[in-house]
Order: structure tokens, then sequence, then C-alpha cells
């Protein structure tokens, strides 16, 4: 019997690698399918590149000597924040449905772990039906910090939206050094039918030409291909969707990664594309080092006064470095900017996010990072400052109150952006333009930069296949928001998509995995409603019935009078007829109870007396604690999105006011006792679009949310509304007559 064993002998690193390659080939030369066309993926780490491979979760990513098994380098993941963080790599354009691999690769870790190790190969899966899989690659346990190979065998049956291979260990504290990954086609997939765009179609970049550019978010995946046909012909600008983030492109202190975003930049340019920067700063997506003090400790761990003095010293020159040096390498690419992102909580008395970067500098940061941007690039190129739910009137006032007073210290902002992730329903169109009118009273600029439209209006209903019904609504909903961004066309400089087409969004797996369909292509590229709603509002199809309430609603009755609100049950209530907020909405709550109402001509007067065994404040969102929630529709319109007139209060038990998307009022007043079982909430709710007049029917619910004594809500009891949506939508509300 012939001995086919290859022995290899140890040889110098370079050498060594090419031995592997000799021995792949000579693999493959040996296999029955040698003769078929067969992909190879070799990553060696070499020259100070990443070649595609970033991080998974919160990690630091970075080629560096230490790593290296053989060559010069290999890719470190460091300072990992979960046992899944670590080095990841995209595979969803690379790897075919119906192939079989094998993949192969060297790990260790950086130090002996106390305990051996399981650290693994895992692929992530986001099958083209929705959800998530997870399978395991290859597996090993490590002791020590010699190098260990991972192998194993890989195959996928039906085409994926996302593909991403990583490697993870069991231990957070674990950092791991890879090297020399192969991924090799031992199987051949079979021939796919090609996929061609919509020739005939009209760009929709012609057809808002002069008003404002179309954009689309990308990765370096996907400029090329159908996908990249498609983006071409439609879109106008690109932002990168991960690919500038601090993870990505300044993974560790000394060193910047280019390759994927220098791609897009490429790509832009080549085909004459406005390209926007996301984001300089971001408390997400931010490479781990930015916080670890001169000492290795955590800075937001600091209490001695001079070492927190040092530590924002430290963070505003990282910063102000990292600014300089991104700014100054892109400056005569890329004219906009979001320089910092999602630093607004309107929840907070001074409406800043408590981000790491607010814990160790406080706001100073965010002028830090404006004026090193300009510093850097400029007076040509336009600097943001970019946030969610902008529409909402509570977080666009503090959004605008923090722009007025940095620009009154001559901060440089040219204007802000507005991420416009919404539903078919929520928010209101005039609630968006309310704050494109506000910001550009500022004189400034209003940019659209990660518009989609979700088919979901809640955070638990989940298709497979999303119902026309709801795609043809969703044209509407393009028609309704295009139609809100022309009125503001002329400060609006560009309105950017989260993505390209459905079969890759964010919106797969967030807030739950599964099928989502917010964009104006299909998963084969071709166009829904949602094109024609923006193209040609007379393509669409029939609109459909709107939303109907699941029940009629039940009738309360609010008798004339004017309490004082003090939180004591005074005589003038002894008049009013309780109603019961006892029908559990969501959850097992404990808590339960009964609400009156009384009115006169300025307010709707309620009184909530609430049952509750255990009170509970140790959440940090209010909507958690244990608390009161009322709502008021002053039209009645059973609405699925919220209007002008429409109002969501909310009080704690300790006393705390907040607001839902209307924001809050001024005039609403409240007060709390805390009395043996429970609480009461004693509330004026201020009429903002009418005057109380005997017989008038509002729209009202009452609500109270339950704490479990941990800090997580256990529960909601309702009196009418039998969803957990009553905060986006007045469809299932009850009504309250006024009676004299």
């Amino acid at each position: 019997m012939t001995n086919n064993t290859l022995t290899v002998r140890a040889l110098p690193s370079r050498a060594l690698k090419a031995a592997a390659a000799a021995i792949t080939a000579l693999a493959l030369a040996l296999s029955p399918v040698a003769a078929q066309q067969l992909d190879t993926f070799t990553y060696d780490f070499e020259g100070g590149n990443r070649q595609g491979w970033g991080p998974r979760g919160t990690v630091g990513i970075a080629v560096t000597d230490q790593a290296a098994r053989s060559g010069a380098t290999g890719l470190a993941a460091t300072g990992r924040g979960e046992t899944w963080s670590g080095p990841a790599i995209q595979l969803a354009t690379a790897l075919k449905a119906g192939g079989t691999y094998e993949i192969t690769g060297w790990v260790k870790l950086a130090k002996a772990p106390a305990e051996a190790s399981s650290v693994k190969f895992t692929m992530e899966e986001k099958p083209a039906k929705g959800g998530t899989n997870w399978v395991t690659v290859g597996e090993a346990k490590i002791s020590d910090t010699g190098w260990v190979q991972i192998k194993g065998s890989y195959s996928f049956a039906a085409p994926m939206t996302g593909l991403s291979l990583y490697a993870e260990s069991s231990a957070v504290s674990d950092d791991i050094y890879l090297d020399d990954v192969s991924i090799v086609m031992t199987k051949a997939a079979p021939a796919e039918a090609p996929i061609a765009i919509q020739a005939e179609l009209k760009p929709i970049k012609d057809k808002f030409a002069g008003a404002f550019a179309i954009g689309a978010a990308v990765t370096p995946d996907n400029i090329s291909g159908t996908t990249g046909d498609l983006l071409l012909k439609h879109f106008n600008s690109v932002v990168a969707e991960n690919a500038m983030k601090s993870m990505y492109i300044h993974p560790t202190e000394s060193s910047y990664y280019w390759d994927e975003a220098d791609k897009i930049v490429a790509f832009a340019k080549k085909n004459g594309m406005q390209l926007r920067f996301h984001t300089l700063l971001w408390h997400e997506q931010c490479a781990p080092w930015f916080f670890i003090d001169a000492d290795g400790k955590d800075m937001t761990a600091e209490t001695d006064p001079a070492k927190k003095a040092a530590n924002k010293k430290l963070l505003l020159a990282r910063l102000d470095a990292h600014v300089k040096t991104i700014v100054s390498r892109y400056k005569n690419d890329i004219a906009s900017w979001d320089v910092v992102n999602e630093v607004i909580d309107a929840g907070e008395s001074d409406g800043l996010r408590r981000s790491k970067w607010y814990q160790v500098a406080g706001e100073d940061y965010i002028a830090t990072a404006f004026r090193a941007a300009r510093e850097a690039g400029g007076s040509a190129v336009k600097l943001y400052i970019n946030d969610y739910s902008t529409d909402n009137p509570a977080k666009r006032d503090a959004l605008l109150k923090l722009v007025k007073k940095l620009l009154a210290q001559g901060v440089p902002i040219d204007g802000v952006g507005h991420q416009c992730h919404v539903n078919l329903d929520s928010p209101a169109t005039s609630l968006i333009g309310e704050s494109f009118k506000r910001v550009a009273e500022l004189g400034l600029d209003n940019q659209v930069t990660e518009l989609d439209v979700s088919v979901y209006g809640d955070n638990v209903t989940s298709y497979t296949a999303v119902p026309a019904d709801l795609i043809a609504r969703q044209g509407y909903r393009f028609k309704e928001l295009f139609e809100e961004f022309a009125k503001y066309k002329d400060s609006i400089s560009s309105v950017t998509f989260w993505g390209i087409a459905d079969n890759a969004t964010w919106l797969h797996d967030r807030p739950i995995p599964r099928r989502d369909a917010p964009f104006a292509f299909d998963e084969k590229f071709q166009a829904k409603p949602a094109y024609w709603g923006m193209i040609n509002p007379i393509m669409l199809p029939k609109a459909p019935e709107p939303p109907k309430p699941l029940a009629p609603p039940k009738m309360a009755e609010a008798k004339y009078g004017t309490p004082k609100v003090d939180g004591k049950i005074e005589s003038a209530w002894n008049k009013a007829k309780k109603i019961d907020v006892k029908l559990a909405a969501t959850g097992k709550p404990a808590a339960s109870g009964t609400a009156r109402a009384l009115w006169d001509e300025k307010f709707l007067y309620v009184l909530v007396e609430v049952t509750d065994p255990v009170l509970d404040n140790k959440a940090k969102n209010d909507y958690e604690k244990d608390s009161v929630e009322l709502y008021l529709d002053e039209n009645n319109a059973k609405s699925s999105a919220y209007q002008a007139d429409d109002g969501q209060f909310r009080v704690t038990f300790e006393g705390v006011q907040s607001f839902g998307s209307n924001g809050a009022d001024d005039r609403f007043a409240s007060a709390v006792a805390v009395v043996k079982g429970g609480y009461v909430v004693e509330a004026a709710i201020p009429f903002r679009t009418i005057e109380g007049a005997n017989g008038l029917v509002l729209g009202f619910d009452a609500q109270i949310n339950d704490g479990d004594g941990t800090g997580t809500r256990a529960g909601v009891s309702k009196w009418n509304d039998p969803t957990d949506n009553s905060w986006q939508n007045t469809l299932n509300w009850g009504t309250v007559k006024l009676v004299k």
C-alpha cells in the first residue's frame, strides 16, 4: 500500500505559507472535483491588511506582528466585551448556496487561560426567509498560548442575505490571535440563474434632480454585481454602513484601517457620486481603546478628581487626533460628515446621552469633535449632528437647544442629520416636516441620513413572507414621505436610504430576528409599490383599507369639576365614576387599579388609584418603573399614528413626569401620594386644540406599568387598549364623554 502522506519540515515563514498553498493546490488536483472551477479564499493578514475582517461586538481588531503564526503579521482581537465578540468576515457574496467548503484557520490566546477555553469558528446565517442561525464550523479546547488549528466543513442549501464567519471564545477575557485562514470549496455549487435589474425604470435620482441627492448605505461587498448595478442606476450618493465607524477604521490607537473605506471612496469618485461620512464619533461601535486610561483602566470607573481630569484631557486629545487624521485623509473626497451621532437623550435634564464620552468629558467632547473636523477639513466640508427620532418634539427640542448653544459658542455646525427610521404609520409626516422647518429657521441644512420604512409597527409580529397589503400600504407611505420631503427641498440637500434593496437590511434582526422589507426594491432587485410611490403614484395599487380598532371602544364619563391637583382624593372626585384599569395588555402585571375623570374648559383631570404590592424604581426608563400613563386624543380619530392633538403623559410613583412623541406641555400638572398597598396619581392634562365642552367625546386610555422589583417591567395593565402600542397609535384607545 502506497503511503501518500506529505510531510512538511520547518521552513522560513514565507516559505511555510507558500508550502501550505501548494498543499492545498495538490489536494484539489487529486480531488474528483478538481476539473470544476472551485472557489478558494485565503487570509494571511500580511502587509498590514485585515483583508475584509472586522469586529463583531465589542472588540478591537488590528493587524500586528504579535499575532503572526507565519509571515510578518496576523490578526489580533483584543478587549472583547462579550464571549461572542471576535474577528469576523462577511461572506454572503462570496460563498454559494449548495456548495461545500472546508474552513481552516489557526488561533492562539495571548495569555494562558485559568481554565481551558472553548474557541470556535462560527457561521452566522441570515436566511432569506428571516431569522438568524448560528452554526459551529469547528471548535478546539485551548489551555495554553500555542497555536491550534480549527477546521471544519460547512455548507448551506438556500441563499442567505447575511453570512458571517467569526472566531469566539468561551472566556470573555481571552484575547484571540488569528492567522492563516483558508476557505476552500470542495464541492461545487449548482449554477445560479442570473438576476438583472429593470433597466427600463426611471432612476430615482433623476426624479429628484434639482431637489436633493438620493443616497444609499453600502458595504464594499455590494458596490459590484447586480446590487452595484441597481446602486448606479438609481442613486447618486453613498455612505458607508459600517466601514468608517471608529471600531472599523481606527481599531487601536496606533493603527488605522483604511482598506474598506478607501474602496467605497474610490467607487464614489469613479462613478461621480457624492459621499457622506458616517460617523466620526458614536457611543456604539466605538473602539474600546478610547476609554482606557494611561494605567490600562476603564476611564469611567475612575473616582479620583485629579485622575478624572487627566482622563478627560487624554480622551479629548485622542478624539482630536482621531478626527483630524480621518478628515485630513478624505477632506477632498467627502463633502458631508456626520461628526457626532446620537448624543441626545431627551429624558435627561440637559438632554444629553450619558454615554462613556459624556461620563468622561461632559459635553465638551461634542465641541471638540466639530472644531477638530473644521480645522482639518476647512470651510468646504459640511459638518452634521446626526440623530434618530428627531420628529419627536421632546427630542427635537433637546437637539435644537444643544445646537443653538454650540452655535453661540462658535462651534462649526452646518446641519442636522435626521435618521428617519420609520414604519408604515408612525411618525406623522407633519412631525418630520416640522423638524425640517425648525432646523432651517436656524439657517442650517437638513439631510435625511438613514431612511427605511419597516412593515412592522411592533416588536413582536413576524412574517415569513410580508403580506401584499402591507407592501401596498408601504407604497402610499413612500408617497407621503417624499411629498413631505419635497415641501422642504430648499432646505434638504440629500435623502439617503439605509440600504439598497430588501435583500440586505439591519432590520432583518432588529429589534428581533424577522423578515423586513423596508426599501423600494425587493430581494430580487425589482421595483415595489414603494418605488412607484416616489416616482409615479398613479401606478400604485388600490389603496388598502386603513387599520381598524380591534373592538368597539368602551365609553367612560367625565363629570364637570376642577379639583386641586395635590394627590388627595377630595370631595370633587366623589361624583366621578370609576373605571377598571385591569386588562393585562402585556406580561403578567401584579399592579392594577381604577381611574376617574373630571373636566373643565382647559383640562381633563384624571385620578388613578394603583394597587401594587412592590414599588419598583430600579429601571433606567420611566416606562419600566412603576408608573401611570394617560392618553388623550382630542379629535378621537382612532388613527394609526399620533396626530398633533394626541398626547401621552407618564408619572412615576415618585412623581417624575415624562412624555410621548408629541412632547411635554408645561401646563401638565401632577401629584402623587404613596399609600398602603400602592399609590395615587392625580393629573391635569391640558387641552391643546380644543376647549372642554359638554357632550364632547375624546379618545382616552389609562395604563399602569408594573416593575417586577428588579428593574424589569413585569407587565402593563390597561383600561381599553389590549395592545402595547398606545405609545404610537390611538386605534384601540377607549373614549371619554364630557358631561355637565
